[in-house]
């Protein structure tokens, strides 16, 4: 994951780029700052306020999209529940998506920036007719979605589909996609990423997870003796599981959003990082009266585990 960085825009004689980002301002003496903008993900967040007071961010890509992808996101937030709906919307429809949110207690000062940002856009041809709720990344029904949720890591499959023109946010739906069966419209680390964007100003928000990637294990010490040991962890009636460890290290690399995460850039699989102690693991379905012994090897015939062991750090 990436952190985010704020973006500024200065409005004085012109836009002027300044340090990493931009400022709206008045044109005035002061500079007076009435807007920010964030950066994250490939896409710019602008906040929306209503009342005064935090609403919701309209976003919009900064990285390649298709028609047929989602091409607008809103992120409202809900005080009674601390938590975020997400809404994706096409950019055809932007003008009646705003005064949509205007009726619901926006602020219309709120949009004076996004109008110039929409008019600056080059991904606004077209009408992909893609709009709804969003949860993991997919509009909810997405006959997808099932395959998505039941994913360790749902981002790669994401990211291909919206190489296709899929109804998907490019490189955002990969960030905010739950996986594995979890509940929810969103991972806990982009809620949390997004928390710190309207709540914190943005100010040293990380939104950094890095993988541990691990590459075929060698017992240790190499060359010598490589003695299993053997224990029973489960069974019943006639039958026994054994579990055999051994001492054993692999090499490992790290892998995640590498542009400000450093330390998710280090080592690819053909040039680990180093090595992780750690220990091969193989379990074995045994008959009872055989025991476990200290020895892989023996399984009953109805055990269609291969005998490969695995590696846990």
């Amino acid at each position: 994951m990436k952190q985010a960085s704020a973006v500024w825009v200065l409005m004085a004689l012109g836009l002027i780029n300044i340090c990493s980002g931009y400022v709206w301002a008045e044109e005035n003496s002061n500079s007076e700052v009435i807007y920010t903008i964030y950066e994250q993900s490939g896409w710019h967040f602008y906040p929306v306020t209503a009342q005064g007071e935090f609403f919701g961010f309209w976003s919009i890509p900064l990285v390649e999209t298709k028609i047929g992808n989602i091409r607008r996101l809103w992120f409202e937030h809900d005080e009674d529940t601390n938590s975020w709906a997400v809404y994706a919307f096409e950019p055809l429809d932007k003008d009646a998506f705003m005064e949509s949110l205007i009726t619901d207690g926006a602020d219309a000062d709120s949009f004076g920036f996004i109008q110039f940002a929409e008019s600056e856009a080059t991904d606004d041809i077209g009408n992909g007719f893609v709009s709804g709720a969003i949860a993991s990344g997919l509009l909810e029904g997405d006959p997808f979605a099932p395959l998505v949720d039941s994913l360790e890591d749902p981002e790669e499959v994401l990211n291909l589909l919206a190489d296709v023109g899929y109804p998907v946010a490019p490189m955002i739906s990969g960030e905010m996609s739950v996986g594995a069966g979890a509940a929810g419209n969103m991972s806990e680390a982009f809620k949390q990423s997004l928390d710190c964007l309207a709540f914190a100003g943005g100010s040293n928000c990380q939104w950094c997870t890095c993988t541990t990637n691990y590459g075929t294990p060698t017992p240790t010490p190499p060359g010598g003796p490589h003695p299993w040991t053997g224990a029973a962890v489960g069974g019943g009636g006639s039958f026994v599981d054994c579990e055999y460890t051994r001492p054993a290290s692999a090499p490992y690399w790290l892998t995640g959003r590498k542009t400000f995460c450093p330390s998710c850039a280090s080592g690819s699989a053909a040039t680990p990082a180093g090595l992780a102690p750690g220990e091969e693991v193989i379990t074995v379905r045994r008959l009872a009266s055989d025991g476990c012994g200290t020895t892989p090897g023996g399984g009953l015939p109805s055990d269609v585990a291969p005998l490969t062991p695995g590696w846990r750090p």
